[in-house]
């Protein structure tokens, strides 16, 4: 495995092909490693008859980059590759079993979620517990925000290198705005490795309207 992917002066790396995939490699061995031990895990749990008294939570805090766009690693931009990640609720006879949601969440809702499947009041927490869109995913749900500061030391490929950004994720589009070098927003569902930015699509104007206002009205509601 590589150790870092720049140098003293903050420069990508020219990794050849073998050394990307050899990288890729690395981290789906590591992914198959935990999926393993997931499941010894859970089997225990069964084992000893309290896999219903215990709720196991799988996430992650961030996905990882291996040259899409130009980048590696994370902490340097808010693409999809970077931005989505597994989150998974087990626990028997409490969550349904086989439901997947399709609707973007954030993981900002784990603890009011967490408390509420306890029977414990959340409302000590802005997000509401995912067990409402599971049960009625017709709801109005909040489209989730992620942001990410600036960060001056990054290699200067990096879009945090020059500018802090911030993006809104709704069913159909992803959204990421760039305090110097502007927006962008893509179709997730068709183009999942975000590769057709449509911010000047006649069509998406609306749609663009109504992302910026919507996070526009987070801001402001932050700031009072």
């Amino acid at each position: 495995m590589i150790d870092t992917y720049w140098d003293d002066n903050h420069i990508y790396l020219s990794l050849t092909p073998e050394q990307v995939q050899s990288e890729i490699d690395g981290y789906d061995g590591g992914i198959s490693y935990v999926d393993v031990q997931i499941g010894v895990l859970l089997k225990e749990l069964r084992k000893r008859g309290i896999d219903k008294n215990t709720m196991v939570v799988i996430l992650s805090d961030h996905g990882e980059l291996f040259g899409e766009h130009g980048l590696f690693q994370h902490l340097n931009a808010l693409y999809w590759e970077a931005i989505r990640v597994p989150f998974i609720i087990y626990w028997p006879g409490h969550v349904p079993a086989g439901v997947r949601v399709d609707r973007p969440v954030s993981i900002t809702s784990l603890p009011a979620t967490l408390l509420n499947l306890s029977g414990i009041d959340s409302g000590l927490f802005p997000n509401l517990p995912l067990a409402k869109l599971w049960k009625d995913p017709t709801i109005d749900w909040p489209d989730p925000v992620a942001e990410l500061a600036q960060i001056p030391w990054s290699p200067t490929q990096n879009p945090s290198a020059h500018g802090a950004m911030k993006s809104v994720i709704t069913p159909q589009s992803h959204y990421i705005v760039h305090e110097k070098f502007g927006a962008e927003i893509y179709d997730w569902n068709k183009d999942s490795q975000e590769l057709n930015n449509l911010i000047n699509q006649p069509d998406m104007q609306d749609t663009i309207t109504h992302i910026r206002d919507y996070l526009n009205g987070l801001l402001a509601n932050q700031n009072n």
